[in-house]
């Protein structure tokens, strides 16, 4: 494997090692002394795991066979040695254990290949740290000081965050999530809803384990269900029309004689009204009933890392920061920094101000999904 891109979740701790040698209780001794948790903690080797050392193949083990994604390690030049079938230099470098645990000759090449496939040449580990990096550097520094203090960095990038998962198409996904009623929502008269969902479509009642979405309920004495047994002989007999004209037909019944369960939802309150009476309407939904909502919910770091990484919302906190810049120094215009530097904080603020108008405008025109889907 040439590169590999790790993601970050927030706040987890990376552990780096180097040159460990194959000595693996030397290695567990020291992460025990830092609490490593090898169920959360990333532990990252730069190489040469092997050789030298009495638990060679153990540790490789360690890395290779790993489950839970948490292990990672780069190939040394010792690694290097196997995947290039160098034996003799190999040997000569401490990897005498190989010829006791892998006398075969096709053995040693086995290795070789396993290495390469789960070890990499190079690495890249990616976090909301990585974005702020991203942005800084975008706005100058390390040659030029920006002026803005932590706690406003972190105020931008969950600003420009919320931002992308209320709009952007990729800050947010469809899905489809069960219910079981309870009489706690009997006796409030309304559904509790997490915060990670942002906008309700529709709400479907389950009846005996499928959507009630169709004529007459569920089983062989649907119309639906009867029509489609037949769907062949119907498109064979009478074509594709006739059987389109058929269901369309079917549809229109069933919107005409069954409209959908009225909702009344705001992700502010999270609090979803279904438009009946819990009291009277017992026959559609009791407790321990099952519902469906589909509905959308915000993509976030700990659903997916490589978030940090899209374009659109890498500029937008980069000018939000921008901005931030701005407002912090265009009181102190004209003022002559060390190094006879002057920074002109309205001008970085009207620029700032441009720039997120016009990602604004791109995020409607390009990156935004219909308004019709979000509505709820």
């Amino acid at each position: 494997m040439i590169h590999k891109t790790i993601e970050a979740k927030p706040n987890q701790r990376v552990f780096v090692v180097t040159d460990v040698h194959g000595h693996l209780n030397e290695l567990n001794n020291g992460l025990r002394k830092l609490n490593y948790n090898d169920q959360e903690d990333l532990l990252i080797s730069l190489g040469d795991l092997c050789d030298r050392g009495p638990e060679s193949m153990k540790i490789l083990n360690m890395f290779m066979c790993d489950k839970t994604g948490l292990k990672h390690s780069l190939i040394g030049n010792h690694e290097k040695f196997i995947v290039d079938k160098d034996f003799d230099n190999h040997l000569y470098n401490g990897g005498e254990w190989a010829l006791n645990e892998l006398p075969e000759y096709t053995d040693r090449i086995a290795l070789g290949r396993l290495i390469e496939s789960k070890f990499s040449y190079c690495m890249t580990i990616r976090s909301r740290d990585d974005l702020i990096d991203y942005c800084f550097h975008q706005l100058g520094a390390p040659v030029i000081q920006v002026e803005v203090d932590e706690q406003q960095v972190a105020y931008c990038v969950d600003m420009a965050i919320e931002r992308w998962q209320d709009v952007h198409c990729d800050g947010s996904a469809r899905r489809f999530i069960p219910h079981t009623i309870t009489q706690e929502d009997i006796n409030r008269g309304y559904l509790v809803i997490p915060d990670k969902i942002i906008s309700v479509i529709k709400v479907v009642p389950l009846v005996n384990g499928m959507m009630s979405n169709s004529l007459s309920g569920m089983g062989i004495f649907n119309p639906v269900y009867q029509y489609r047994l037949n769907d062949f002989w119907d498109i064979l007999k009478g074509g594709v029309s006739v059987y389109n004209d058929v269901m369309t037909n079917l549809q229109l019944i069933q919107d005409t004689i069954q409209t959908e369960l009225g909702i009344a939802f705001n992700r502010h309150s999270n609090k979803l009204y279904l438009e009946l009476d819990w009291c009277k309407d017992t026959g559609l939904i009791q407790q321990n009933s099952i519902i469906v909502l589909e509905c959308f919910t915000v993509i976030d770091e700990l659903e997916a890392p490589k978030m940090y990484n899209d374009w659109w919302l890498k500029r937008y906190t980069t000018s939000l920061i921008k901005k931030q810049w701005g407002t912090n120094t265009k009181k102190y215009s004209g003022v002559q920094l060390p190094g006879n530097i002057t920074i002109n904080g309205q001008a970085i603020y009207q620029e700032a101000l441009q720039e997120i108008a016009e990602l604004e405008q791109e995020l409607q025109s390009e990156y935004s999904m219909p308004p019709i889907f979000m509505v709820g």
